[in-house]
């Protein structure tokens, strides 16, 4: 996708569509990961176009991201597992490298009513998990604000969106906590999608990277699947073997891009207003990002060109460490 100027979204200009399956968040430690081998391959290898999954590898952890029929496959007593389970919403609308102001448009009014949640940016569409116990009333905020659908015609009849009577909290800016970010400046990575019934030798090199990496320590490695499309987030001198198998399979942004990390993991549950911390001030300055929350932290992506003025639209809000 070549580069050209920011498109600014506005929360008209998107839909949420909620997923009809509820998804947990979950923790490998590095060391048990290898007993996690044969549920991986399967998910990675057999097509499976209602799976959920999402797995996210840096120096500090593997976090994943999967539904729960997905997460039967694993052993017992090998995952940590997130106190809540969570609806997806699926957004819709110009999402890309190029669109400003989605995250932010998504995260904002969840802030200011106090409601928690994880986001989830992949190649073309982009997710938010709200947890189970606080649906109700993330429905009733969202939908004064996004037109709301439900993925194959699902209907819960307790899931009213039309609770207008559910007061919210009058919350201030006070609720972002001041927290530490570090700019991984040397590190550029790449952003591909690829169908998930391509050929077999390229699923066989996506478990390469997956448990075989050049570089174990310091690279971050995202991997996501959902409606039969993979998405993936690599290092750039792991993208270019990819490119062996034609550019007919694989779909690359132009752009590469500078990660930024919570650095003061692990993050609560509970708490509010994260997501917005980071894509308000982004938004305001029109940057696009991209936003993976994992377990115990966040990881944001914004274009190397962007960097520079990413930074100083955060230095106010943040204590800043250069990488």
């Amino acid at each position: 996708m070549s580069n050209h100027s920011p498109v600014h979204v506005t929360k008209k200009d998107l839909n949420l569509t909620k997923l009809p399956y509820l998804l947990v968040v979950a923790q490998i430690q590095k060391s048990d990961f290898s007993l996690c081998a044969h549920a991986i391959l399967e998910i990675v290898l057999f097509r499976n176009v209602h799976q959920f999954f999402s797995l996210s590898e840096s120096k500090e952890e593997i976090s994943l991201i999967v539904d729960e029929k997905t997460i039967e496959k694993f052993p017992k007593n090998v995952l940590k597992l997130s106190p809540k389970k969570y609806y997806g919403f699926e957004i819709s609308g110009p999402l890309g490298a190029s669109s400003v102001g989605i995250i932010h448009g998504v995260a904002e009014p969840l802030a200011s009513a106090g409601i928690s949640i994880f986001y989830l940016s992949s190649y073309q569409t982009d997710y938010t998990l709200i947890a189970k116990d606080d649906l109700s009333r993330a429905m009733s905020c969202l939908s004064r604000h996004f037109t709301l659908k439900y993925d194959n015609n699902e209907r819960d009849n307790e899931l009213t969106t039309k609770n207008d009577h559910i007061e919210f909290p009058s919350l201030k800016e006070e609720r972002f906590k001041q927290r530490k970010l570090n700019f991984h400046q040397r590190e550029g990575l790449c952003l591909a999608s690829i169908d998930k019934d391509e050929p077999f030798l390229l699923g066989s090199y996506i478990l390469q990277l997956i448990f075989f990496p050049n570089k174990k320590e310091e690279r971050f490695f995202s991997y996501h699947e959902a409606n039969g499309v993979i998405s993936l987030i690599l290092p750039k001198s792991e993208l270019d073997p990819l490119r062996q198998f034609g550019s007919d399979y694989i779909r690359v942004y132009d752009d590469e891009f500078a990660r930024i990390t919570i650095d003061d993991a692990p993050l609560g549950f509970d708490e509010y207003g994260i997501v917005d911390s980071i894509a308000g001030p982004l938004a305001r300055n029109s940057i696009s990002l991209f936003y993976v929350s994992t377990f115990n932290s966040a990881h944001v992506l914004v274009a190397l060109d962007n960097a520079t003025k990413a930074k100083i639209a955060l230095q106010n809000h943040f204590d800043i460490t250069l990488k």
